[in-house]
């Protein structure tokens, strides 16, 4: 999977894969540790915003906001 550049978003997807392509049934454990260790592949959970949070507007203001708060900060 990871030379098809695909993307991973669990070990469930990764034992589902293993089943269905390889006929291979292995433990979510298993390949988690394996992921985790021997691939130094980690998993974070994606919070999910809103479509707003990313607008040209909101971007703006956050940048003002860390420019007058580095600035207080001094």
């Amino acid at each position: 999977m990871t030379q098809q550049d695909t993307f991973i978003d669990s070990a469930a997807a990764v034992q589902k894969v293993l089943l269905e392509e390889h006929q291979m049934e292995k433990k979510q454990s298993l390949i988690r540790s394996v992921m985790r260790d021997d691939l130094d592949m980690r998993f974070r959970k994606v919070l999910p915003v809103s479509i707003h949070a990313n607008s040209w507007k909101n971007l703006v203001l956050r940048q003002q906001f860390a420019l007058k708060y580095i600035e207080l900060l001094f």
